[in-house]
């Protein structure tokens, strides 16, 4: 490969990580300032979380209710919303 390919192709990786990764965030927050009711339910759990056993790895796994708010949010905002499906069978 030549090197202009291969900084091409490493650019690329960086930039698509950031920047999925920065839109969820963004949409992650804007949600949460719509849904007040969600975003004090995740702020408890986060404090209590936090409270007990600090910020590790392991507690932020434990954060459930976070995990299903970004799950969701990833839903309705996917980052890169293409989804190629191939019929397994013709529809009447």
């Amino acid at each position: 490969y030549k090197d202009d390919i291969l900084v091409g192709q490493s650019i690329t990786f960086l930039f698509a990580g950031f920047e999925t990764s920065s839109t969820t965030m963004a949409f992650a927050l804007w949600e949460l300032a719509k849904n007040t009711v969600i975003q004090e339910r995740l702020r408890q759990e986060i404090f209590e979380e936090l409270k007990i056993n600090g910020l590790t790895y392991e507690s932020v796994r434990r954060m459930t209710y976070l995990m299903k708010v970004i799950n969701e949010v990833m839903r309705l905002y996917p980052a890169v919303p293409i989804i190629d499906r191939v019929a397994n069978e013709d529809y009447k």
